[in-house]
């Protein structure tokens, strides 16, 4: 009697194998063949859970990008911080993270070089996702100016900074090879300490 396999079960299982070969081997030099043999199967399986490699690489993104928005979320909830604080520390959160996770962060610097590149061919969802880490950006502000915590500030403008700050920590971290961040954080801090009231 063959085997019942799970659909989505075997998808998330592809998804995971296929960060740890994106990881490695970069966007351009991964193949089907690559994930297909990390995940143990043939390439034509492959085709029964995606239509091609972007299709697994737009799900790898969107598992990480879930996973850094959750975490964003979870600062912005914290009662006791103000919103410079929890901008703060989003920053050292995920700036820490480009140490500890270096697979995610290599993934995540192919991301924001297919965007550049790319801008148009990049799923929706992608796009949707990272627009939504631009809203994260856009309430804090916009909380702070209403509270009188910060200065008044155009927040749109400035959530595009702070996001274009976040993608650049990104590529510094990725070039860092291991260095500490720490100086780095608190320069970023004295700029943000800078919109307060």
């Amino acid at each position: 009697m063959p085997k019942i396999v799970d659909y989505e079960e075997m998808r998330q299982y592809i998804i995971k194998k296929a960060m740890d070969v994106f990881s490695k081997r970069g966007y351009y030099d991964t193949t089907l063949a690559h994930i297909a043999a990390e995940c143990g199967m043939g390439r034509t399986t492959l085709y029964q859970y995606f239509e091609n490699k972007d299709e697994i690489f737009t799900q790898v993104m969107l598992n990480i990008l879930g996973d850094l928005e959750r975490e964003c979320y979870a600062i912005v909830d914290q009662p006791d911080l103000s919103v410079i604080d929890k901008i703060k520390l989003i920053f050292s959160q995920l700036s820490s993270q480009c140490h500890i996770k270096r697979s995610k962060i290599g993934i995540l610097l192919d991301l924001f070089l297919l965007l550049k590149l790319r801008r148009h061919d990049v799923d929706n969802e992608v796009n949707e996702s990272i627009s939504r880490f631009k809203g994260i950006f856009i309430d804090l502000l916009q909380e702070g100016v209403t509270n009188r915590e910060l200065k008044a500030i155009e927040t749109e403008s400035m959530a595009s900074t702070l996001y274009n700050l976040l993608e650049a920590s990104v590529f510094k971290a990725s070039a860092q090879k291991g260095e500490n961040s720490h100086g780095y954080i608190q320069n970023l801090h004295m700029l943000l300490d800078g919109l307060k009231a």
